[in-house]
C-alpha cells in the first residue's frame, strides 16, 4: 500500500500515512473481511483517495486532508483502532469472512431468487396472507433486488463508475426495506414454525434479504463518499417514488373504504364521497372478494398494510383481527362505481403457471364459494364457464303467446365442484313453466312445490349429498334465480333447460337476459337460436324469417351481448284472434275448455303520476332525453331524483354519480301518490344491487291502506335489483316495457299510462269441452293459454301472493314458478320421494311444437284433397 502511495508522486506526512493506514485496517476489521477481501477493499479505497487528490492538484497530503477524505467515506469505524486486524488468528478471520460471505450470497441472491420463483409458480403467499406480486411492476421490483445484489457482488461491477453502483444499491435497499416491512408481521409465526416444524424460512427471507442487501451496499468501494451518497439517495428515493406510485391509489382506497364501513352515518357518507372523488376500482373489487362472505381471506399489499399488523395481536394478548364483511363492501362498490360487483370480471393475478400439476387457481383464484346453496348470485367463480347455449322458440299469433326454451351447458375447470348461479330476466309478464336437468345423458323433469320445500330439497341433495339437482325460484317480478350443483370438477359439465311462457305485446316478445351470474362465458361463444311460427316474423325488426314448409322459421347465431346488455326481441305482424280456446290439461272435469275473448275498454287518465328517476351513474346517459320526455307529458307528472334521498331540483342540472339508494325516494313517492285517486308511481332505474333501509316501510305502504297505488318498474339498464326481490309479491308492483326501441318505447307507454285511452283486456271463461270442436266458437290454440291464465290468476288474484297451501298447489299443478312456488330437479326417484316431491309427467310439460316431416305434410295434403273430393261428391 505504501508503494502505491509513493507511486502516486504525492508527498505524505507521517501522520497522514499513519492515519490512512489505521482507517483502512479499521474498515477491514469492521467488515470482517479475510485477506483477499481486505486487500481488495484497501486498493479500492486508496485508488478513490488518489483520484480525489489528483483532481485537486495538491502535491502534499496532510493529516487534515486525510481526515476530510475519511469523513466523506463515512468516518472512522467504531472499533479499537489500536488493535490491528492482522493480529486476529488466521482461522478466525477465515471463519468470519466465510460466514458473512455465505450469508450475503444466500440471503442476498439465492433465497430471494428461490422464494420469488416459488411465489410466481404457486401464489402461496398471495392465497394465504397477501399478494406480494400483485402487478408486473411488483414482479420487476423484486427481480431488480435479486439482479442488483448479484451484480454488486460480482467483479464486473468494479469496472463501472461508482455512481451507477450507488444508484443500484440505493434502489435495491429501498425495495428490500419495503418488502421486509411487509413481512415483519409474519416474523413471530415464522419463528414458531421454524422451531416447531423446521419451516418458516421462506417468510423470513425478505427480512433477511434486507439485511444482506444492506451489507452488500456497505461493502462497495466508494461507499460513504459525497458522490456515493448523492447517487445512493437518488436510487433510494427513486425506489420509494415507484412504490408510492404503485401503492398510494390502493392505500387511499382502503382508508376511504374503512371510513365508508363506519357505523357512524356521517363518517360513512364522507368515506363514500372520498371514494367517488378518486379510487382504485381494482382494489375496491378485490375487497369485494375478501373476508367472511368472500372467497379468500388474503388481500393485496395495501390491505396487508392496513390489517396485516393485526396478526401479531394474539402474541400481544390482544383481540384477534376484525371480521371483514365483504357483503358490506359490495354495497360500497355499487355506491361508488354504480356497477354491481359481479358484473365485472373478478380480479386477475400476474402468475397463473402450474406447480407440481396444480394450477395457481388451486391456491389463490377465487374458488371457495361461501354462498353455495344460498339465495344470491354473489361472487364470480374463476374456472366456471358457460360453454354452450341454445335457444328454441315458437310464436303463436292467434293466442298472442310465445314459448321459449333456453338450454345451457356449464363446465368447471377447477379441482373442486362448483355451483352455477344466475339471475335471469324473463320476457314481459313471462313465467317459468318447465325445468329440465340432464342426468347421465337423460333429461329429467322438475317437481313443482312451495319455494321452501324445493329449496330444502336442493340444499339437502346438492350441498349435503353433493349430487345433481337444479333449482329455480322467483327473485322479483319477471326474474328467477337458477342454481345447479355440483358442476363436476376437472372439466366436468352440467346441462339444464329453462322453459318460459310469455304473452306477445303488440306482436312482440323479448328473449331472456342474464342479469347476474357467478360464471364466465367461453370466449367466442354464440347462442344457436331457432324460432318458428305459423306466420312471418322478424328478429329485432330487421332479420326476417323465411318460409319453412307450411310455416316460417329463423336460425341465428347471437353473441353474449344479446343476453347480457342489449336484449333481443322477436316480432310478428299477425294480429291475435278475437276469441281463442284450448283444452286445459290441468282443469277439473266440466271445466276443460278455457276461452279468452278480447274486450275493448277505456283507460282513464291519471290525476297524478310520480316518476322516480334513479340518480345512479348508469342512468346518466339518458338524462337529456328523459328531461324532454317527461316535460312533454304535461303538468300531472312530478319528477323526483333518487339520490339516497329525495331530490326535486329536476334532471337538467343533476350530476349522476356512483350508485344511489332509491328506497327513500320511492317511499316518498308512494306516500305522495296516496294523497289523490287515480295515481301511479313509475320507477326508472338502473341496477340496484344493494339493500335499502326503506324496504320494510315500502312493504307496509304496499300492503296497507284501501287504495293500491301501482308501482311500475322500468329498467333503463338491466341488472340485479334487491328492492324488487323484496317487493315482487305485491300485485301492484309491476314491470313496465322492455326498451327495445330506446326511449321511444318508453314515451309511448308513458303517454298511454298518463293520458289514458283505449285498452284491450282479456275476459276468461270455462266450460265443459264440446264433443265436436268444430262447433266451438273461436280458434283452437295450444295449451300455453292455460298456463298463462294460471300465471295471471296467481299474480293478480289477491293484493299480495301468499304462501298458503291452495295457492302453492294451484301453481304446482300448472307447473309454474311464482313468488312462493319453485321447481327442483333431483337425480333419483328416491330423492324425490324422500323430500315429498313428485316430478311432473314428461308428457304434460310444455314443448316447442315439432315441425312435421316433409313426408307427413305430403300425407296430410293427400288426405285433405281426398276429403275435399269426397265432400264435393256427396254434395252432388
Amino acid at each position: 500500500m505504501r508503494e502505491e502511495l509513493e507511486w502516486s508522486g504525492l508527498e505524505w506526512t507521517a501522520t497522514a500515512r499513519e492515519r490512512w493506514d489505521r482507517f483502512l485496517d479499521a474498515r477491514v476489521k469492521a467488515d470482517c473481511l479475510g485477506e483477499e477481501g481486505g486487500t481488495d477493499l484497501r486498493e479500492d479505497l486508496t485508488l478513490h483517495l488518489l483520484e480525489e487528490l489528483a483532481g485537486e492538484g495538491s502535491r502534499t497530503v496532510t493529516q487534515s486532508r486525510v481526515d476530510l477524505a475519511i469523513a466523506r467515506l463515512g468516518g472512522m469505524p467504531e472499533t479499537d483502532s489500536t488493535e490491528d486486524f492482522a493480529s486476529y488468528p488466521k482461522k478466525s478471520r477465515a471463519l468470519a469472512h466465510g460466514a458473512l460471505s455465505a450469508f450475503t450470497v444466500l440471503f442476498g441472491v439465492v433465497f430471494p431468487l428461490g422464494v420469488f420463483g416459488l411465489e410466481l409458480l404457486t401464489g402461496f403467499c398471495g392465497s394465504v396472507f397477501f399478494d406480494p406480486l400483485g402487478t408486473w411492476w411488483h414482479v420487476l421490483l423484486v427481480a431488480f433486488v435479486v439482479a442488483s445484489n448479484w451484480w454488486l457482488m460480482s467483479k464486473r461491477s468494479r469496472e463501472v463508475e461508482p455512481r451507477w453502483r450507488a444508484l443500484s444499491a440505493g434502489a435495491s435497499l429501498g425495495i428490500s426495506a419495503f418488502y421486509a416491512l411487509l413481512f415483519v408481521p409474519l416474523v413471530p409465526i415464522s419463528f414458531m414454525a421454524l422451531l416447531a416444524f423446521g419451516m418458516g424460512l421462506i417468510s423470513l427471507t425478505p427480512v433477511l434479504s434486507f439485511m444482506a442487501t444492506r451489507r452488500i451496499t456497505r461493502r462497495q468501494s466508494g461507499w460513504g463518499t459525497a458522490e456515493w451518497k448523492t447517487w445512493w439517495k437518488r436510487g433510494l428515493f427513486g425506489a420509494i417514488a415507484m412504490i408510492l406510485i404503485l401503492e398510494v391509489p390502493s392505500l387511499w382506497t382502503r382508508v376511504a373504504l374503512e371510513r365508508s364501513l363506519s357505523q357512524k352515518e356521517s363518517v360513512s357518507k364522507s368515506g363514500v364521497s372520498q371514494l367517488r372523488l378518486w379510487h382504485s376500482e381494482k382494489t375496491l373489487l378485490r375487497a369485494c372478494y375478501e373476508g367472511n362472505r368472500g372467497t379468500t381471506m388474503s388481500t393485496d399489499i395495501s390491505g396487508w398494510l392496513m390489517d396485516g399488523w393485526q396478526l401479531m395481536l394474539p402474541f400481544l394478548w390482544q383481540e384477534p383481527f376484525r371480521d371483514f364483511d365483504s357483503g358490506e363492501v359490495r354495497s360500497v362498490f355499487y355506491r361508488v362505481t354504480g356497477k354491481q360487483f359481479n358484473a365485472v370480471p373478478p380480479p386477475k393475478f400476474v402468475a397463473k403457471a402450474s406447480f407440481m400439476g396444480a394450477s395457481r387457481g388451486d391456491w389463490s383464484e377465487f374458488q371457495w364459494d361461501e354462498h353455495l346453496g344460498g339465495e344470491e348470485v354473489a361472487v364470480r367463480i374463476s374456472g366456471l364457464d358457460l360453454v354452450d347455449s341454445r335457444m328454441d322458440g315458437h310464436l303463436d299469433g292467434n293466442s298472442a303467446l310465445a314459448y321459449q326454451e333456453w338450454t345451457l351447458v356449464f363446465r368447471n375447470k377447477n379441482r373442486n365442484a362448483q355451483e352455477a348461479r344466475m339471475q335471469m330476466l324473463l320476457p314481459e309478464e313471462g313465467v317459468v313453466s318447465r325445468v329440465t336437468l340432464w342426468v347421465n345423458g337423460e333429461p329429467r323433469e322438475a317437481a313443482f312445490a312451495s319455494k321452501s320445500q324445493v329449496r330444502a330439497a336442493y340444499q339437502s341433495v346438492a350441498v349435503v349429498q353433493q349430487r345433481d339437482p337444479v333449482l329455480v325460484t322467483a327473485s322479483g317480478p319477471g326474474r328467477v334465480l337458477v342454481q345447479c350443483f355440483p358442476v363436476p370438477p376437472n372439466g366436468g359439465e352440467i346441462k339444464i333447460r329453462i322453459g318460459m311462457t310469455a304473452p306477445l305485446h303488440q306482436g312482440k316478445v323479448a328473449m331472456p337476459m342474464l342479469l347476474e351470474r357467478n360464471f364466465g362465458i367461453e370466449p367466442d361463444l354464440e347462442t344457436a337460436v331457432w324460432v318458428q311460427a305459423p306466420d312471418p316474423f322478424s328478429y329485432q325488426g330487421k332479420t326476417a324469417s323465411h318460409r319453412d314448409g307450411p310455416g316460417q322459421s329463423l336460425q341465428l347465431r347471437l353473441t353474449p351481448d344479446s343476453f347480457l346488455k342489449e336484449g333481443a326481441f322477436l316480432t310478428t305482424a299477425k294480429s291475435p284472434a278475437p276469441v281463442v280456446w284450448c283444452r286445459d290439461p290441468f282443469a277439473l272435469q266440466g271445466e276443460e275448455q278455457l276461452t279468452r275473448q278480447w274486450v275493448e275498454e277505456q283507460e282513464p287518465a291519471l290525476k297524478q303520476c310520480i316518476v322516480v328517476v334513479d340518480g345512479s351513474v348508469s342512468v346518466g346517459p339518458f338524462a337529456e332525453k328523459l328531461t324532454a320526455l317527461l316535460e312533454s307529458l304535461g303538468e300531472g307528472v312530478t319528477t323526483v331524483i333518487a339520490d339516497d334521498g329525495v331530490n326535486l331540483d329536476g334532471l337538467a342540472e343533476y350530476r349522476f354519480r356512483g350508485g344511489r339508494d332509491n328506497g327513500p325516494a320511492l317511499e316518498w313517492a308512494l306516500r305522495k301518490a296516496r294523497e289523490s285517486e287515480e295515481s301511479a308511481v313509475v320507477w326508472l332505474h338502473g341496477p340496484q344491487p344493494m339493500s335499502s333501509a326503506s324496504e320494510e316501510s315500502l312493504a307496509q305502504l304496499l300492503e296497507r291502506g284501501w287504495e293500491e297505488v301501482p308501482l311500475y318498474s322500468v329498467a333503463l339498464r338491466p341488472g340485479g335489483n334487491r328492492l324488487l326481490e323484496k317487493l315482487h309479491r305485491f300485485r301492484c308492483v309491476q314491470t313496465g316495457p322492455r326498451l327495445s326501441g330506446g326511449l321511444d318505447d318508453l314515451q309511448s307507454w308513458l303517454t298511454q299510462l298518463v293520458k289514458g285511452g283505449p285498452r284491450t283486456t282479456a275476459e276468461w271463461s270455462r266450460e265443459a269441452i264440446n264433443s265436436n270442436p268444430e262447433n266451438i266458437a273461436g280458434v283452437k290454440v295450444w295449451d300455453q293459454l292455460a298456463r298463462y291464465w294460471a300465471a295471471e290468476k296467481v299474480r293478480t288474484g289477491s293484493r299480495q301472493q301468499t304462501a298458503d297451501r291452495d295457492s302453492i298447489a294451484f301453481a304446482a299443478e300448472y307447473q309454474l314458478v311464482t313468488a312462493y312456488s319453485g321447481a327442483v330437479v333431483l337425480e333419483t326417484a328416491q330423492q324425490f320421494e324422500d323430500h315429498g316431491l313428485e316430478p311432473v309427467d314428461p308428457s304434460t310439460t310444455p314443448k316447442v311444437p315439432s315441425t312435421p316431416e316433409p313426408g307427413t305434410w305430403l300425407l296430410l295434403l293427400i288426405g285433405g284433397t281426398m276429403a275435399v273430393t269426397r265432400r264435393r261428391r256427396s254434395g252432388s
